[in-house]
């Protein structure tokens, strides 16, 4: 995978028709060998893309490593709900940089905004993926600092909340950053990490399928993001553990322009569905 010289192409869904440790890894992003048995598996997730319909955009990769599978990671997209991670992060990272916490936690119950704490605010946009409560937390920020500035700081050039846009590869940027408590203090990394693990019926979905190749104490921490009113977007960004090691993951499909083959949330559910058990197979090989 090449590093692009240009800025990142952007596709836009269209609309449907009117019928851990605290050191960080490092990020690299170049070519990276590929035997034999990366090109089955890039082959393996053509194949589920192309028989579910839709564009589809994924990448798998080792934090620290290699990228293992790949597929328009840089080109910029409608991330929908997932944005609300970096949300959470630029809430947390201006929460600190107002002072020093020492009781991050006694300080999210008791402090808030629009009527709700902390607390509430950010469990309601990242477990229960609730948009007035991502409208309260983004303001909050938006009052505060610049969140393009703070997010181009972090190496995200083409990230923002409004619209919301990004590239899997700058998504995947985001969630190894906080993996590695690279722009938040161990308190709000972990406070973050666990609300992405909090689980919900849901989360053995799409990429959840992922967690029947996880051992007993392995971690899985996602968000998933949907938008089926005008535009179809299908989508989920985890983080997993396996076998010692980290992976990022991150699939999204989306409703092919008008005038070319349409497909449905159900087929892009079920594609969904398809690479999580290609990222189990794989995770459960050891490799």
């Amino acid at each position: 995978m090449a590093a692009p010289t240009t800025a990142p192409t952007e596709l836009l869904p269209t609309p449907l028709p009117s019928a851990a440790t605290e050191l960080a890894p490092t990020w690299t992003v170049g070519p990276s060998p590929t035997p034999d048995w990366w090109a089955e598996w890039q082959v393996a997730a053509e194949e589920v893309a192309e028989r579910s319909g839709g564009r589809w955009h994924y990448l798998l990769r080792e934090v620290g490593g290699e990228t293992i599978l790949a597929s328009g990671e840089d080109e910029v997209v409608h991330p929908a709900s997932s944005i609300k991670v970096a949300i959470a992060a630029l809430f947390f990272a201006t929460l600190e940089q107002e002072g020093m916490i020492e009781d991050l936690p006694k300080a999210l119950r008791e402090r808030g905004t629009d009527g709700r704490s902390y607390e509430q605010l950010l469990r309601a946009m990242l477990v229960k993926s609730e948009e007035p409560a991502a409208d309260s937390l983004q303001k909050w920020v938006e009052e505060r600092v610049n969140p393009e500035d703070v997010l181009k700081s972090w190496g995200l050039e083409h990230t923002r909340l409004t619209p919301r846009r990004s590239t899997l590869t700058e998504l995947a940027m985001l969630l190894e950053g906080i993996w590695a408590g690279r722009w938040l203090s161990a308190q709000a990394r972990n406070i973050l990490l666990d609300l992405m693990a909090e689980y919900t019926p849901n989360d053995d979905l799409r990429l959840g399928v992922a967690r029947g190749c996880q051992l007993k104490g392995e971690r899985f921490f996602n968000k998933r993001g949907t938008l089926t009113d005008d535009l179809l977007i299908v989508g989920d960004v985890a983080i997993i553990a396996r076998d010692r090691k980290w992976y990022i993951a991150e699939v999204f499909a989306y409703q092919m322009p008008e005038g070319q083959p349409q497909t449905t949330y159900e087929a892009l559910e079920a594609g969904m569905a398809d690479f999580g058990g290609l990222f189990c197979e794989f995770l459960g090989t050891g490799r």
